[in-house]
């Protein structure tokens, strides 16, 4: 995964942010929308929490 000023990055916890960019980027989904959705899905699924 490469940031925006081209440097690549390992870090597996910015891999997911930046995969989550670019869903939401393709799908013109806000970010507020995706965090709110991922913040029901933990509370109603406790055991998924370490998923995100």
């Amino acid at each position: 995964m490469i940031d925006e000023s081209g440097v690549k990055r390992y870090n597996p916890d910015y891999v997911k942010c930046c995969e989550l960019e670019s869903f939401k980027a393709s799908f013109g989904v806000p970010v507020s929308y995706i965090k709110q959705l991922l913040l029901l899905h933990s509370i109603l699924n406790p055991r998924h929490i370490n998923d995100f």
